[in-house]
C-alpha cells in the first residue's frame, strides 16, 4: 500500500510542474497575439489552488483510513507535512512569478518610466528569487547571467547578478573552456549538479569567497541562438527541490521571453554593457 500513500505528494509535484510550465506558455503566448495576460495568472493561480486543496483532501482521507497501523498513520501525517511545504513554496514562487510577468508586461507597453532592463532584471527578478531562494540561514545563494565578453568572445563576463558585490561582478572574466557554465551554452540544455565536489570539470574561481555544492545552469537564447547562461548557485549539498527548479526554470524562461523580443539588447552579442 506505500504506493498508495505515496501517490498524492507524487501527483502534486507532477500537476505543479506542468502548471508552472503551462504558466510560461501562457506568458508567451501573450507577449505574441496580445491575450490579457492578467486573466491568464489568475486562472493559473486559481487552477494551482485548485490541485493543492484536492492533493491535500486525498491525502487526508489516507490518513484517516483506520485499517491502518499506527506507525503507517505517522508516515501519512510526515508525508501531509511535506506536501503543505511544497503546496507553500510553489504558492509563493507563483506570486512572484506573476508579479514579474505583470510588470515586465508594462515595460513591454512603455508604462514604466525610466526602467532600464538590467535593473528589471537585477532588482525585480534576480535580488527577490535570491531571498525567496534560501532556506537556511547560513547558506548562501547567489544569481548570475553570462555572456561571452565581446572584447574577449573566449571569455564569459558577469552581466546581471544577486549575491555578487559590485566588484566581483564588474571584474568577473572566466575562459568559457574552463568554466562549468559552457555545458549549457555549448549544447543549449539545463545541466544540475546537487554536489560539485563529485564533478571533475567544476574549478573554483580563484576569487571565490565560499565553496559552493550546488548548481543549476540554463541556456538563454535569442530565438533559436544560446546567447547566454543564467547560474544558480549555493553553498548547500541538494539545494534545489523540485519547487524550486520549477521556479528557477520559469524565471530563465521570463530572461528568454525578453530576449527573444529584442528588450535585452545587453544579451546580444558584441553588445556594450547597460549604462
Amino acid at each position: 500500500m506505500r504506493w498508495l500513500k505515496n501517490l498524492p505528494a507524487k501527483l502534486l509535484e507532477a500537476v505543479l510542474g506542468g502548471l508552472l510550465l503551462l504558466a510560461v506558455l501562457a506568458a508567451s503566448d501573450h507577449y505574441q497575439d496580445h491575450v490579457s495576460l492578467r486573466a491568464r495568472t489568475w486562472a493559473f493561480g486559481a487552477g494551482l489552488l485548485g490541485v493543492i486543496a484536492v492533493a491535500a483532501g486525498v491525502t487526508l482521507w489516507i490518513a484517516r483510513r483506520g485499517s491502518w497501523a499506527g506507525e503507517a498513520a505517522e508516515e501519512s501525517t510526515e508525508e501531509l507535512k511535506t506536501l503543505r511545504l511544497l503546496s507553500e513554496r510553489y504558492e509563493g514562487y507563483t506570486e512572484h512569478l506573476r508579479q514579474i510577468l505583470e510588470v515586465l508586461q508594462q515595460v513591454i507597453a512603455g508604462e514604466v518610466a525610466g526602467v532600464t532592463y538590467a535593473a528589471f532584471i537585477e532588482r525585480g527578478i534576480l535580488e527577490p528569487a535570491r531571498d525567496m531562494l534560501k532556506q537556511d540561514p547560513g547558506e548562501d545563494i547567489r544569481l548570475s547571467v553570462l555572456e561571452p565578453d565581446s572584447s574577449a568572445p573566449d571569455h564569459f563576463r558577469m552581466l546581471f547578478a544577486a549575491g555578487h558585490t559590485v566588484l566581483g561582478k564588474t571584474n568577473y572574466r572566466i575562459k568559457i573552456a574552463d568554466s562549468i557554465s559552457r555545458f549549457a551554452f555549448e549544447r543549449s540544455k539545463v545541466f544540475m549538479w546537487t554536489d560539485l565536489r563529485e564533478e571533475p570539470s567544476y574549478q573554483t574561481h580563484p576569487k571565490a569567497s565560499r565553496p559552493y555544492r550546488s548548481m543549476i545552469s540554463l541556456p538563454i537564447r535569442s530565438g533559436a541562438q544560446v546567447v547566454g547562461v543564467f547560474n544558480v548557485i549555493s553553498t548547500l549539498e541538494s539545494a534545489f527541490g523540485i519547487a524550486d527548479i520549477d521556479y528557477i526554470k520559469m524565471l530563465g524562461s521570463v530572461i528568454n521571453v525578453a530576449a527573444s523580443l529584442g528588450l535585452a539588447e545587453d544579451l546580444m552579442p558584441g553588445s556594450p554593457p547597460d549604462a
